[in-house]
């Protein structure tokens, strides 16, 4: 039965052919829903469409093409086909009732050199103005080619994106005022046919064009995966050429309804789709929602069984597979526009994987962009500094050398703010990120340098005093967290010492140091964390420390002098021509191994070069004496103490030889002269004799021990041997 709705005409219990019945169904639950498909027929060229079971397919055929071929019977059982009205009729209706006033315009496309056919369209001035920047622009500046005819303005293109067939296309539906049928040649069925119009569209400034040409090649049937790809690319290259607003606000929606049909494993994040931010992030977050279909989660399982567990070589991912990749990189073709739009770029952050190494120096930036997107608000909570911090470290850990990558201005200017004369905010990452496990040491240092040297540059204008004054005022008031990465990067100083002694390292000195370091990869040592800035900071400190409490520095409690000396003392080599209160090797006495040999030979160059023939000191020996684990010592060192003092004695004395003697059995006493080599040498006279004797009381206990030990595993010896001897006994 055929019921008229209007001009349209309802045909129920009945279907047309298509290649595809299927096609691509859109919902027709409601009357507002069948009068929203009635429009979309009319604008994209279709003949008519079937309703079945509240879903609606288009079918790309002639009016009368789908009343006569149309079906009843099984077929069409409860479907019904709607076909657009008579063109004839409604041109025939406009024809009786022109507009008053209305102005026309032949559009020409001149044939090539090869092609000399010309193709026209005669359309209204005003539906083309309305539906096309290009020609508003053109006749708001009277722009025509040739003379009027009867009223008919003339525009001819030498040439058209797209060709002649891309020119029929567009003009057929620029010519068509909104509500009207598109006559022919639509609707669009074949893929080169949509891409070609998306480019035309671009052309003349028409995004309704663009997203009709795209809307009615995938309504007119169900598209391939390889089809949809292509055609979403050409859209997504065509968004450039619309400005920001509605019109790209369509070609955005359209790129979107296109890739929404594809699964998760079809949907690849091609090139073409960063042409404009707005389109690449529309691709990552339809990739993102994309549904996940059985296929595609047996590929990702298939690929992770064959990849971790066969050893099975797969295809090197790439950043069409990864939204991360190409979130990286969709960021490096077009930084400014999400510098400038903090929610976008938190929109693109969204889909940066923080485990996933960023080339340098584009991660810097990234990470910088992270910081300063950081949001908390009633409607949204973004963590991006705690993105930041993941993408730094991660990225500059997984450079190749480190120290360089670090040394770019994104990283050290960008990201810490270092080279600033007039800083307007905070950097974006603070110092103590650089003692974090992922952070090369040689890249930190790199970093720290720059800081601290920027700091000294700007010292006299802006802060008084000089360079290392300023640093050690950063240092105590921690500015950007230089005292909480110091604090941090001590165990690690001090793990790494003990590492290098149980290595093997050597134990003395600068060349310890020297060899500890030698062989070391890119990745650096937590010793080059002790930079020269540093140890200025702390010469210029234990300068004005020596002078206020002389060379034993006894008294002074300054924590952050004492910070500075831990973190320096090992990675410097005893911080050689620097004088500081030596009661600060105090501190080193249980540390052990090469760290505390510096420290015994520190106290013995500082005792060495004293107040030659003063009683002064033998006062400073015996209150520094204990500064040091002498039990820790190698031979070597405890030779060279036992001489330090055999020569003092040997020397004339301004005071009495009493208070020297008892100076010297004193501190002879805290040195195990076990393990002195040639006692009987080092303890002649003048060395007292009671340090002699005190030796022999020593090794007296130490044999004592000994025995006991010996008369106790004997002991067990012999209740074992009785104890097998029974055994033996009982067996025969």
């Amino acid at each position: 039965m055929a019921l008229a709705l209007g001009c349209w005409e309802r045909f129920e219990d009945h279907d047309a052919p298509s290649d595809d019945p299927s096609g691509h169904a859109v919902r027709a639950a409601s009357p507002e829903d069948v009068a929203v498909c009635m429009k979309e027929c009319l604008s994209l060229g279709f003949g008519g469409f079937v309703v079945r079971k509240e879903k609606a397919t288009f079918r790309p055929l002639g009016r009368l093409a789908l009343i006569d071929q149309r079906t009843s019977g099984f077929w069409g059982r409860g479907a019904i086909l709607y076909v657009v009205p008579d063109e004839a009729a409604v041109h025939a209706a406009e024809l009786l009732h022109p507009i008053p006033g209305e102005e026309r315009v032949e559009v020409t496309l001149e044939g090539g050199e090869e092609e000399e056919a010309c193709f026209a369209a005669e359309a209204s001035a005003s539906i083309l103005k309305s539906r096309s920047g290009y020609f508003e622009s053109a006749f708001r500046h009277n722009w025509q080619d040739g003379v009027a005819t009867e009223g008919v303005a003339k525009h001819c293109f030498k040439e058209f994106p797209g060709g002649s067939r891309a020119f029929e296309f567009a003009m057929a539906w620029l010519s068509t005022a909104e509500g009207k049928a598109v006559g022919s040649p639509w609707p669009i069925l074949d893929c080169a046919d949509a891409c070609a119009l998306t480019g035309s569209a671009a052309y003349l400034d028409s995004p309704s064009l663009l997203r009709a040409a795209a809307r009615s090649w995938r309504l007119a049937a169900a598209r391939g995966r390889q089809e949809l790809l292509q055609v979403a690319g050409a859209v997504a290259e065509a968004s450039p050429q619309f400005g920001a607003g509605h019109g790209q606000e369509l070609v955005v929606q359209e790129l979107r309804d296109l890739l929404q049909e594809m699964p998760k494993h079809h949907l690849q994040l091609a090139p073409e789709f960063a042409a404009s931010p707005v389109t690449g992030l529309a691709a990552l977050e339809a990739r993102h929602s994309a549904r996940e279909t059985l296929v595609g989660h047996i590929k990702t399982v298939g690929n992770w069984v064959g990849s971790v567990i066969g050893g099975e070589s797969r295809r090197a991912p790439t950043s069409e597979d990864n939204p991360h990749d190409f979130a990286a990189q969709l960021f490096e073709l077009h930084e400014p526009y999400f510098v400038s739009s903090p929610p976008e770029l938190r929109r693109l952050l969204r889909h940066v994987d923080p485990t996933h190494p960023i080339p340098a120096p584009l991660c810097f930036r990234l990470a910088a962009a992270a910081a300063s997107a950081a949001a908390v608000a009633e409607d949204e909570v973004f963590a991006g500094h705690r993105l930041a911090l993941d993408i730094f470290e991660r990225s500059l850990g997984a450079e190749s050398d480190p120290a360089s990558a670090a040394s770019d201005d994104a990283c050290a200017v960008g990201l810490f703010g270092a080279g600033l004369r007039e800083p307007t905010s905070p950097p974006a990452l603070g110092l103590e990120i650089l003692a974090r496990p992922l952070v090369p040491p040689a890249a930190a240092a790199v970093i720290l340098g720059r800081v601290l040297a920027s700091w000294a540059a700007r010292s006299p204008s802006s802060e008084g005093g000089d360079a290392a004054e300023v640093i050690f005022a950063g240092v105590v008031a921690n500015r950007q967290g230089l005292r909480t990465m110091l604090s941090a990067a001590l165990p690690r100083i001090e793990a790494e010492d003990r590492t290098n002694q149980e290595r093997g390292s050597s134990l003395g000195g600068a060349a310890a140091m020297a060899r500890s370091r030698s062989g070391e990869s890119e990745w650096g040592s937590c010793f080059d964390l002790a930079v020269p800035e540093l140890r200025a900071a702390f010469q210029g400190a234990a300068a004005a420390a020596v002078d206020r409490a002389g060379l034993a520095g006894e008294g002074i409690a300054d924590e952050t002098l004492s910070l500075l000396f831990r973190v320096l003392f090992r990675p410097t080599g005893g911080l050689p021509g620097v004088r500081f209160p030596l009661s600060l090797l105090r501190q080193l006495r249980h540390q052990g191994g090469p760290c505390s040999a510096l420290a015994a030979e520190r106290l013995l160059e500082e005792l060495r070069i004293s107040q030659r023939g003063s009683a002064g000191r033998w006062q400073l020996a015996q209150s520094l004496w204990s500064s040091v684990d002498w039990d820790a010592q190698h031979e070597e060192l405890l030779e060279e103490a036992a001489n330090l003092l055999r020569q003092w004695l040997g020397e004339a004395e301004v005071d009495g030889g009493s208070s020297r003697a008892q100076a010297a059995v004193q501190l002879f006493s805290a040195l195990p002269l076990q393990r002195l080599p040639r006692p009987e040498e080092l303890l002649a006279p003048p060395v007292p004799a009671h340090v002699l004797a005190m030796l022999g009381h020593r090794c007296q206990l130490q044999n004592a021990t000994r025995l006991a030990v010996l008369e106790s595993e004997n002991v067990v010896l012999r209740e074992h041997i009785s104890h097998l001897q029974n055994e033996i006994r009982r067996s025969s």
